[in-house]
């Protein structure tokens, strides 16, 4: 179990079990050889200067460790913090190509997630970096034998940091282990509680059943998508017909599936 602490350098003086929050991030170490952060919104420069801090606290770490850096609920990108983000990575080159042994970035879909994607690229950073858009697949390929139960923790605690309700983290739990396939009265089922309970729920959290089935679907999706399935067969899936996939992709990427498709495998 992740350990939360109160500032960076408690952080940094044992990092393994631990983890942090400053605004809009959580940074945790599962161990010496595993780190990483989750950023949502839309982070700003005050914010953007103790991460940085936090990443050049790197010599804590193993000589070599892996790092997940999750920005899929990042909403923009504020230019000031744009950029001493870029010139952190500049001065940071040789730290990323020698001491980073695996890199997974996990990004948004749309215009900030090609963003985000062309940073490293952009200005000439060497070191590897595997570009998902599921941050439970980065979390299974960095920590084979217990990638779930890391990524269900650090979701959590994300959830936490953010104020939402338990009853919401297991709702979304739910629809996730159905790729989204339940009507709202299955998923009140599953959660036992009744759907006019549900429906308050939701509206207490400031969402509504239909997002939370898309969010699932659109993740199941992108998952399943990586596969050699037909197009209905992951439609199928989801609870949905082709059209309805190609809607459900089509909205959240601008692609349609077999585009989309093409970028997972492309990444």
């Amino acid at each position: 179990m992740l350990a939360p602490v109160a500032n960076r350098h408690e952080l940094l003086r044992d990092p393994a079990g631990k983890w942090l929050t400053s605004g809009h991030n959580v940074v945790w170490a599962h161990s010496r050889e595993l780190c990483g952060v989750t950023v949502w919104g839309r982070p700003d420069l005050a914010e953007t200067r103790e991460l940085l801090a936090i990443f050049s606290g790197y010599p804590h770490m193993a000589p070599q460790f892996d790092m997940l850096l999750d920005a899929s609920a990042v909403d923009g990108l504020e230019l000031d913090a744009l950029g001493i983000v870029l010139d952190w990575l500049r001065q940071n080159q040789v730290v990323l190509a020698e001491h980073i042994r695996h890199r997974v970035g996990v990004i948004p879909a749309g215009v900030n997630g090609l963003a985000l994607s062309g940073l490293t690229t952009a200005i000439g950073i060497q070191a590897p970096v595997e570009v998902l858009t599921d941050p439970r697949e980065g979390f299974r390929m960095l920590l084979p034998d217990g990638g779930d139960a890391l990524c269900d923790e650090v979701h959590a605690i994300v959830a936490q940091c953010q104020g939402v309700p338990t009853e919401m983290l297991a709702l979304r739990r739910v629809l996730s282990e159905h790729h989204g396939a339940l009507d709202l009265a299955g998923a009140a089922q599953q959660l036992g509680v009744s759907t006019r309970s549900l429906q308050r729920l939701l509206g207490d959290a400031g969402s509504s059943f239909r997002v939370e089935q898309a969010d699932a679907r659109f993740r199941a999706a992108s998952e399943l998508l990586a596969s050699d399935d037909k197009l209905a067969v992951v439609a199928a899936q989801l609870g949905l017909s082709e059209d309805g996939l190609t809607l459900l992709v089509r909205g959240r990427t601008g692609q349609t599936p077999a585009e989309l498709r093409k970028r997972i495998r492309g990444a």
